[in-house]
């Protein structure tokens, strides 16, 4: 096996790029990305028209999308029950962020009345469904809570 050596020429090159970097600011090197030209309502605007409009036509991630927006609260009001709707919507079409998000919503008590049972239900067919931390959440709470004739048992 030959050890090839940097010739002096490639040498020379690197020592320059090197002392460059050292004296010009390394901001002008940063890569800038383009920004939208609206900031502000206009924008969350057109993303719930958008997921309003492909949740209509059908599309089960856009009504998770939307669904988001009303469970966070944060470009249009907090609502639970449009949330937990449209997350319902979704998870019936298949979409196992749906499910992961209902069964939240049962296992925290927001929106909905607490029910572990229910919870552990929509975890176990998120899981079905392909999402990992769905089926940690079920395990979790499978091993937490034991059943008896009458229901789920801490």
């Amino acid at each position: 096996m030959k050890i090839k050596y940097m010739s002096i020429s490639s040498i020379k090159v690197t020592i320059l790029f090197l002392l460059l970097s050292l004296l010009i600011p390394s901001s002008l090197f940063a890569l800038q990305l383009p920004r939208p030209k609206e900031y502000g309502d206009k924008v969350y605007e057109d993303n719930f028209a958008n997921y309003s409009r492909n949740c209509k036509a059908g599309y089960s991630h856009q009504c998770m999308a939307l669904g988001s927006l009303y469970y966070s609260g944060m470009e249009v009001g907090q609502d639970f029950d449009k949330a937990l709707s449209l997350f319902n919507l979704s998870c019936g079409a298949g979409n196992s962020n749906g499910c992961y998000m209902v069964g939240r919503m049962y296992k925290y008590g927001q929106g909905v009345p607490l029910s572990i049972t229910n919870a552990i239900r929509m975890f176990n067919r998120s899981c079905m469904l392909g999402r990992q931390i769905a089926c940690d959440e079920y395990l979790h709470l499978r091993s937490q809570y034991a059943r008896d004739k009458n229901g789920l048992v801490k």
